[in-house]
């Protein structure tokens, strides 16, 4: 195909061209559209904001660099249009200046101002019903609204790119942005649908050089696999996704964020190795029971495996660390702060884990981010939390400092209506509250109980560990007998003898199933009572999983409320 616009040919973009930009841009024909970038090098050094199609053709190259075009300074070419240009440039030409603006804005993580400028767009361009523009600006908005935790109305927006995709005759496009739905669809816990949109875009995309979008399904499926707990598969995908970026040199952001998302994922396998090795040496200490089952060895290997992870964990972030320290959004560096944060949090380095926090807060705070502003104040709880159990000198402070740091991360994830976010707040609420200081175990269990709303059956992330951390401590707990000695004072509060009759059944139940090797029939047996109370009450604290037969003689969980 001739060239549209030659290296040595600046005095005019041809309508052909942006044509043909377009059209690159609709069937996903990336390599193409690059050659016919790069012979437009020269004009984009030279922006001539007063040339025909100077604003369409900019916003043509803000969509490309969206796709993995490296980035010819957008910004500059942006301020290229000062006050006086403006006020000279159609309307359409004026809508597309400002579809490049909303990218540079987003890009640099402005994204109250790219939203602004993405607002205005779909304003304008239903008036002159322009739909590629309008699926486009669509998308980014979308991916603007998911980033400020505002999920719901992200999900109308892609849902409306996609229509005008399909309306523009493009189903490349539509497949495209089929990985932002999936993206959406898994974080609303809709795991099934989000791998049905992604095995459906890849169907399409597949045919294409779309390294870009190919390298987020890959890292999508990553993504759920570990949330799954399949965190092997998880690593194999997201290595793939490092693959199909590393084809496309400009997206070192892509690269940077599939490396964090290998050290959460190894960060989840350290914390269960912690686990293990705080359990076994537990064990070997109290000479218990099952000690033979357990290699004389078996802890010195462990710990050999966890220090190992731990290098591969900090290797990984450093990459990271400096990928972003030269980008001018804070949010990739914040997810690194948080994720050393929680390394060190694991090593039992307090005092770092902490500092780590608080950048990670400090640089969400700058763009409101919700969901990380959150998360830091969740992992800044945690660690107080640790020193209160370590029984530190300033006690009382880390207590209440704890408290301070999960208050406020209720409120930021009640704003940011974050599924996952919002059951971590709530298990932090518990572990806070049963921790040695408050011991408050029956605030501790309501706080499981709300966590659990908010949780899958199949999550097995830092949400589940710590839930479980949560559940095993209450489950040793012995506050329960503080609650009855409470009830023989006649300390009842406002609660009526049925609440009070409910809340004596689940001391008794749920003490019952603990001593009696926690079978159901066995309880039902030495209580008199049905097994589907005893399953109820259970299920209710969160220590087991209630079913009953339904009429057709089938199996069905029951409503924990």
């Amino acid at each position: 195909m001739r060239p549209s616009l030659g290296e040595t040919e600046c005095t005019c973009i041809s309508d052909q061209l942006i044509a043909d930009l377009r059209a690159d841009a609709a069937l996903r024909r990336i390599g193409h559209g690059f050659s016919l970038l790069r012979t437009c090098s020269q004009f984009l050094k030279v922006f001539d904001p007063s040339l025909k199609n100077a604003a369409s053709f900019l916003q043509c190259v803000s969509q490309w660099v969206c796709m993995g075009y490296p980035d010819p300074g957008l910004g500059r070419l942006v301020a290229c249009y000062d006050k006086h240009s403006r006020k000279r440039l159609p309307l359409v030409d004026y809508v597309d200046l400002r579809v490049a603006e909303g990218m540079v804005a987003m890009s640099e993580g402005k994204l109250d101002c790219a939203v602004a400028h993405f607002d205005f767009v779909t304003t304008v361009a239903n008036e002159i019903y322009k739909p590629d523009l309008l699926a486009i600006t669509n998308y980014w908005k979308a991916r603007c609204l998911r980033a400020m935790g505002k999920s719901d109305e992200a999900w109308e927006h892609i849902m409306k790119a996609r229509e005008l995709a399909l309306e523009s005759g493009s189903i490349q496009m539509d497949a495209a942005f089929r990985v932002l739905a999936s993206v959406i669809l898994f974080e609303k816990g809709d795991r099934k649908s989000a791998l049905r949109s992604l095995c459906e875009a890849a169907a399409v995309l597949i045919q294409t050089d779309d390294y870009c979008t190919l390298g987020n399904i890959e890292a999508t499926y990553g993504r759920i696999l570990e949330e799954e707990g399949q965190f092997g598969q998880a690593i194999a995908h997201f290595t793939r996704a490092l693959e199909q970026f590393k084809r496309r040199a400009s997206k070192r952001g892509y690269v940077a964020r599939v490396l964090l998302d290998i050290s959460y994922t190894r960060l989840l396998v350290a914390r269960d190795l912690r686990r293990s090795i705080d359990a076994d040496s537990e064990q070997r200490r109290k000479g218990g029971v099952q000690r033979q089952f357990v290699s004389e060895d078996a802890t010195p290997s462990l710990r050999e495996e966890l220090w190992s992870l731990h290098d591969e964990i900090v290797r990984d972030l450093d990459r990271a660390a400096k990928i972003y320290s030269g980008r001018p959004s804070g949010r990739g560096l914040s997810r690194v702060h948080l994720y050393r944060g929680y390394l060190y949090l694991n090593i039992g380095d307090l005092d770092i884990a902490g500092e780590h926090a608080a950048k990670c807060y400090a640089l969400s705070e700058t763009n409101q981010e919700l969901v990380l502003m959150a998360s830091a104040r969740n992992l800044q709880c945690l660690v107080e939390n640790s020193r209160v159990e370590e029984q530190v000198e300033e006690r009382i402070d880390r207590a209440l400092a704890a408290y301070d740091f999960l208050r406020e991360a209720q409120e930021l994830a009640k704003q940011a209506k974050d599924r996952k976010l919002l059951a971590h707040v709530y298990v932090c609420s518990g572990l806070t509250l049963s921790n040695n200081y408050f011991n408050a175990p029956e605030g501790a269990r309501e706080a499981m109980q709300l966590a659990a709303k908010y949780m899958e059956p199949g999550d097995h992330d830092v949400v589940r560990q710590d839930f479980d951390a949560l559940q095993k401590r209450l489950q040793g707990n012995d506050g329960m007998d503080t609650r009855l000695l409470s009830w023989a004072r006649g300390q009842i509060g406002c609660k009526t003898f049925r609440e009070l009759k409910e809340e004596f059944a689940d001391v008794v139940i749920a003490k019952t199933w603990s001593m009696e090797g926690q079978k159901v029939s066995r309880v039902a047996s030495r209580l008199a009572i049905s097994p589907k109370k005893v399953r109820r009450v259970l299920a209710r604290l969160g220590l087991h999983e209630a079913r009953e037969l339904t009429s057709d003689g089938t199996d069905r969980i029951l409503n924990h409320s």
